[in-house]
């Protein structure tokens, strides 16, 4: 159901015996998971992060890289890995579906370099891509449609010299919707689903149908925000803050404010999140409906999100669960709490890429 790594650079080790590795590097932190093969399927390994500095890593630019390759070198010593498949940053990437002529597999990526230069403000010898084929197994008459991902050379280059640097070897790039998406949607479902990834410092929209991340969409708009209103209506520190934040609680008083604290940031997200819902639904195939909206990310589990966006969407929201393609509950439960998953998401999509691909 999804695609071919985004960008394969080394060949694979060999898969049964080598630990799947996804790594993240968002704005406030590196983050690695590693999912364990054994008999009785996948297991949860180790995990860990390194938050950075502010101002390391924004919207996705590389600010500083030293701070940024002695982080993973401090991760990479602790847990000893070498091999990763790493996530690009969405706010770099270009995303768009075109229609081409049905030709043979070994053709697609010829028929695509046509169409590039007029769906994306880069040259072809600036532009590393990769694509989806759209219900492949539906593809019929003279044309096909596919799903592009584009990426400024420069920028792969800027985030592979950072890893070699800090002596890991990326085995492949994907865009970080790919690899949320991989995190929550079944690999056997065909519907369509909106992906939310509310993260402390931007928020990020994807749009899967059929397996295929056709729309993506990052705001400036994260849980720092409410952090910080809430630490000042309060008069607390921010760590406080985002305790109350993050409580689960709706008993508390202060757990319950946090939507009067905070109601502006999140009409504001609701907002932009209604702009998108609504052009999909104008704009998008018919027989495409979004059938539920996914949340994610580590502000997602904030009390009450998931209701304010129910009722002020009139759509389903729910929250997600990242280990869908992993294991059932039923016979596994993995040593990371709830919360602390959904801020892994997009290394747990990378690091089941393996599984997926090989």
């Amino acid at each position: 159901m999804f695609a071919s790594k985004f960008f394969k650079l080394f060949p694979s080790p060999d898969f049964l015996t080598m630990p799947r590795v996804g790594i993240d590097i968002s704005d406030e932190a590196v983050r690695f998971v590693e999912f364990i093969h054994t008999k009785q399927g996948l297991k949860l390994g180790r995990f860990g992060e390194r938050l950075l500095p502010k101002g390391t890593v924004d919207s996705g630019y590389i600010q500083d890289s030293q701070i940024l390759i002695e982080h993973i070198k401090d991760l990479k010593r602790e847990f000893k890995f070498n091999f990763v498949r790493a996530a690009m940053p969405e706010e770099k990437a270009y995303l768009f579906k075109i229609e081409i002529p049905r030709v043979d597999e070994s053709q697609i990526r010829s028929a695509i370099e046509l169409r590039l230069e007029e769906n994306v403000p880069l040259n072809l010898s600036q532009a590393i891509f990769d694509y989806e084929i759209i219900r492949k197994d539906l593809v019929q008459g003279d044309t096909m449609e596919v799903s592009v991902s584009v990426l400024p050379e420069k920028v792969v280059s800027t985030y592979l010299d950072v890893f070699l640097k800090a002596g890991l070897t990326p085995l492949d790039f994907e865009i970080e919707g790919r690899a949320i998406s991989r995190a929550f949607v079944k690999e056997t479902d065909t519907g369509t689903y909106m992906i939310i990834n509310f993260a402390e410092r931007r928020t990020g929209i994807f749009i899967v149908s059929e397996g295929v991340v056709c729309f993506s969409s990052s705001l400036s708009i994260g849980g720092e925000a409410l952090t910080s209103t809430l630490a000042k209506s309060l008069s607390i520190s921010f760590e406080e803050a985002d305790k109350i934040k993050h409580s689960r609680d709706k008993s508390t008083k202060n757990s319950i404010n946090v939507f009067e604290y905070s109601i502006n940031t999140l009409a504001a997200l609701k907002d932009e999140v209604s702009k998108v819902y609504t052009y999909w639904h104008d704009h998008g195939e018919k027989d495409k409906k979004i059938g539920a909206i996914i949340l994610s990310g580590e502000n997602s589990s904030l009390v009450g999100l998931d209701e304010y966006l129910t009722i002020s969407l009139k759509a389903p929201v729910v929250q997600g669960n990242p280990w869908v393609n992993a294991f059932s509950f039923s016979t596994y439960i993995p040593p990371m709490d709830y919360s602390k998953a959904l801020s892994y998401a997009v290394s747990i999509g990378l690091a089941l890429a393996h599984n997926h691909h090989v």
